[in-house]
């Protein structure tokens, strides 16, 4: 992970800020790919969280459980902090 991570910060680094960052909004324009892609995220933690647990029991379910409770936590948090922000 910390490989990843300094390897994104310096990509970040070297191609710079996007055009227009600052001045433009940059809201997401189609609702309908942003679920989908947020939904295939979340399919993808499930497989990658309960999967690992062998078989069908009480950890796998805990761990989808916990995939299920933190992704919801997320998404509270991320819309309480923009109807904070941007009263949206």
């Amino acid at each position: 992970h910390v490989a990843a991570g300094f390897s994104g910060l310096v990509s970040s680094l070297v191609i710079g800020n996007r055009k227009g960052f600052g001045r433009e909004s940059f809201a997401a324009h189609n609702m309908l790919i942003s679920v989908m892609g947020a939904s295939m995220l979340w399919i993808g933690w499930l497989s990658f969280n309960a999967g690992p647990a062998g078989k069908v029991g009480a950890r796998a379910a805990e761990a989808m459980l916990n995939t299920h409770v933190s992704g919801a936590c997320g998404s509270i948090a991320w819309m309480s902090t923009e109807w904070i922000l941007k009263r949206r």
